[in-house]
C-alpha cells in the first residue's frame, strides 16, 4: 500500500477518533458560548455523545442557579440518516 493511502488512512481513522471521545467539556464550553453564559454545565463528565453535568443558570447579579445533575446521551447512528436523537434524563 502506498504512503499516501496509509497516511490518508491514518488521518481519517485518527479524525473519527477524536470526534467520537471528544470530552464533555468541549459541549459545555458551546452551551456557554450559545446562552452567552446564562447556562453552564457545571461538572462534565464523560463525552459529548454520553455523558452527564450539571445545568447552572446565571443571573446578571453574579447569582446562580444550580439544577439537578442531567444526563445525556446522543444516537450517532442517527446522525448518520440525518437527524439528531438526543435523550435526556434528570
Amino acid at each position: 500500500m502506498p504512503r499516501k493511502k496509509i497516511l490518508a488512512l491514518f488521518v481519517v481513522v485518527f479524525s473519527i477518533t477524536l470526534i467520537v471521545q471528544a470530552p464533555a467539556v468541549l459541549l459545555g464550553v458551546w452551551v456557554k458560548q450559545t446562552s452567552q453564559g446564562i447556562v453552564e454545565l457545571a461538572a462534565p463528565t464523560g463525552t459529548i455523545w454520553s455523558g452527564s453535568a450539571t445545568p447552572v443558570l446565571g443571573f446578571k447579579r453574579s447569582t446562580s442557579l444550580p439544577l439537578e445533575r442531567m444526563d445525556w446521551s446522543v444516537s450517532l447512528l442517527s446522525i448518520f440518516f440525518g437527524n439528531i436523537k438526543v435523550q435526556l434524563r434528570a
